[in-house]
């Protein structure tokens, strides 16, 4: 298996002979489930050709439900620029996702989706931004991913259906303080949200 995962990596092996490698690593089933850190860093290096980086990430179907950690690198794959297959990150999130409740949520906001949820309940608005701040906590070096996830995180915090409660202050907290590190406009958003709430 191992002998796999070097040619996987090796950047002068040909394209097609890497797809080959993927795919045999993916016949080892739960075996080469050690291996899908060595596949995650294939899938987060732009380097790396588009169709490569696609055969690994079909190679995990047969090893395992990613965890959401790991989730979040093939959604990442989907903001890449004229990425045409753009519909197959997104499936491919969610199948590997097992299709779980937060896969759906990222789903519903993240990677291009043709419409994202504009009511929302605040059930939902709690959920959502739980999710997004366990995304955040996994999305370090994913730029394209996180800087979408900035942009909605505002979105929920600011939308005008959710009526945040004060108990929700220490999540839209957390949030803040996440955004303001790499997005002012967008954490003065969630700090408004804040202050309202406060005062």
């Amino acid at each position: 298996m191992i002998y796999y995962t070097k040619i996987l990596k090796d950047e002068k092996v040909d394209s097609y002979v890497r797809r080959r490698a993927a795919e045999a690593l993916s016949e080892f089933g739960q075996a080469a489930a050690r291996y899908i850190p060595d596949i995650a860093n294939i899938l987060k290096d732009e380097k790396v050709a588009s169709d490569v980086r696609l055969s690994a990430a079909v190679a995990l179907t047969n090893i395992r439900k990613l965890e959401l950690k790991e989730v979040v690198i093939i959604l990442n794959n989907s903001y890449q620029p004229g990425n045409s297959e753009y519909l197959n990150w997104r499936f491919l999130t969610y199948f590997l996702g097992g299709g779980t409740e937060e896969v759906k949520t990222l789903l519903k906001w993240l990677g291009s989706p043709q419409v994202t949820p504009d009511k929302l309940s605040h059930d939902e608005g709690v959920k959502t931004l739980n999710v997004f701040l366990q995304t955040w906590n996994n999305s370090q070096g994913l730029e394209r991913l996180r800087n979408d996830l900035a942009k909605q995180i505002s979105e929920v915090a600011a939308n005008k259906n959710v009526f945040w409660k004060w108990q929700d202050i220490g999540l839209l907290q957390s949030h803040y303080s996440n955004l303001k590190k790499v997005n002012p406009t967008d954490a003065n958003a969630v700090q408004s949200v804040i202050n309202h709430l406060k005062y």
